[in-house]
């Protein structure tokens, strides 16, 4: 009886104190993103995570925004680098693909190899729950989109992705 009331009144504690920062990836509410091309992609909660409220992406979400074609199952992690690539499709010769964005671990910057330009964002990728999660508003922003945040309604948050890129 005595353990029952000790356990009760543990889980009353641990979750009166809310959310810790350790556990900041557990999603609540339904996201979607609505992109500059018409797309508009739902999330599961394993797609998103939000971090000092900076939403970061899987990062197939985050190749539907690129303004560079990119080809289907081309991303990329290497280890050894702890780098990410996401393969750009070249029109021109069917069936090859070449780099296209790469951004790395502890770097505040990634590399459009298309345009052949490097990018400097405020932060840097996220590595949580033995996945990679991209800085959405960051790199979308460095391309010159527009991003906007409308929080939940009936329960579901939606990120607009609007504009052309400007690079």
């Amino acid at each position: 009886m005595l353990k029952k009331k000790w356990l009760a009144l543990a889980l009353t504690a641990l979750c009166a104190a809310g959310p810790s920062s350790a556990y900041a990836a557990v999603q609540t509410n339904a996201l979607s993103i609505e992109y500059a091309n018409s797309m508009h992609k739902s999330l599961e909660q394993s797609d998103y995570v939000i971090r000092q409220g900076r939403i970061y992406v899987s990062p197939l979400y985050l190749s539907i925004a690129l303004p560079i074609q990119t080809v289907s199952k081309g991303i990329d992690w290497h280890t050894e680098t702890q780098t990410l690539s996401i393969s750009a499709y070249n029109p021109d010769a069917i069936g090859e693909r070449s780099e296209g964005f790469t951004i790395k671990a502890g770097e505040r910057a990634f590399q459009d190899h298309v345009r052949d330009e490097r990018y400097e964002i405020a932060e840097d990728l996220l590595l949580a729950n033995k996945r990679v999660y991209l800085p959405l508003r960051a790199i979308a922003e460095a391309y010159g989109y527009s991003v906007e945040y409308d929080a939940a309604n009936r329960g579901k948050s939606v990120i607009r992705i609007t504009g052309e890129s400007d690079k």
